[in-house]
């Protein structure tokens, strides 16, 4: 069942010079994203953004994962799973990590059809 809460992760490279992010461009809506997506049963948010990372972009759970102190509010009815939360839920927190992509190659999920 789906935990009442939602992870975007930001995966990024860094240069000498410069920060490069991975964006990913969804095929069923065409909408570039960050990754995204919500906790599984009793996951912790961060272990839902590693999850996430690895199933839709094959990013490993080992790499630096970091947690940032942006934290949204999203209205529970943008989910099709909201029945199943206790009533007194009327938005829930969507966290966001960074995942520094050091060594590791991007490969796409089903879910998307390219990233930048």
């Amino acid at each position: 069942m789906r935990a009442p809460f939602q992870i975007l992760v930001i995966p990024f490279k860094k240069n000498i010079n410069q920060i490069k992010v991975a964006i990913f461009k969804r095929k069923d809506s065409l909408n570039w994203q960050f990754i995204a997506g919500g906790g599984e049963k009793n996951e912790t948010p961060l272990e839902s953004a590693k999850r996430e990372s690895y199933e839709e972009a094959n990013i490993k759970s080992s790499l630096p994962f970091f947690k940032l102190s942006t934290i949204s509010s999203i209205p529970r009815n943008n989910f099709k799973d909201y029945h199943n939360w206790n009533n007194n839920i009327y938005v829930i927190p969507e966290y966001c990590f960074a995942v520094e992509i050091v060594g590791n190659n991007i490969f796409l999920s089903k879910e998307h059809s390219e990233y930048k």
